[in-house]
């Protein structure tokens, strides 16, 4: 089966559901509504590895089978769940740009997957979107004029406060687990927009 293009003929309202972009280094998703269009993005290396796992002797899928027949729960959990209590290692996520087209209408997208472009047809706007296959870059390409323009960063943790400790409920953790300065705003060379 070949697939030249992906089409969506109404508003993507989940991540999971979004028009993917990226070159194996850096990704976007772009999904949401029109007056908050989402472009979320991502970037390979970015990890926290603040807190790394312990080494542990005979740390093998054999091992786990093993105390398994030997009914040794509590050695199960301290060797392989502990890492459920820990926020990192982890995958960091780099933040979202946010468009306000300045207007509430249904979006059509589609991909082009020979191109690897974006295109929103939305109303009479229409917005072209791709991520450079080489280099770490996209380019947003918007034919209306008076968009705003939010930079949303992650939402960690204040720096000041005290870390993560094992109270939580399930397996997720949130960002505000994890303590980072405030991420600074760069703006440069950048002609008619104004960014949040």
């Amino acid at each position: 089966m070949t697939t030249k293009t992906l089409t969506f003929d109404k508003t993507i309202k989940e991540w999971d559901e979004a028009i993917p972009l990226g070159n194996g280094d850096l990704g976007c998703l772009i999904w949401n509504k029109s007056n908050r269009l989402r472009f979320s993005i991502d970037k390979a290396g970015i990890w926290d590895c603040s807190n790394p796992p312990k080494n542990q002797e005979n740390y093998s899928y054999q091992d786990m089978k093993t105390l398994v027949k030997q009914r040794n729960q509590k050695e199960i959990n301290a060797k392989y769940d502990d890492c459920y209590f820990n926020t990192t290692p982890t995958k960091l996520p780099t933040g979202k740009i946010i468009l306000d087209l300045g207007i509430k209408s249904n979006i059509l997208s589609t991909l082009d997957m020979k191109s690897a472009e974006a295109t929103l047809d939305i109303s009479d706007v229409k917005l072209q979107s791709f991520v450079h296959a080489e280099d770490d870059y996209g380019l947003i390409k918007v034919n209306k004029t008076n968009v705003r323009i939010k930079v949303e960063n992650p939402k960690f943790g204040d720096i000041k406060k005290k870390r993560f400790g094992r109270t939580f409920s399930g397996t997720v953790q949130a960002l505000s687990n994890l303590r980072y300065e405030r991420a600074e705003l760069c703006q440069e060379g950048i002609d008619d927009v104004n960014i949040q």
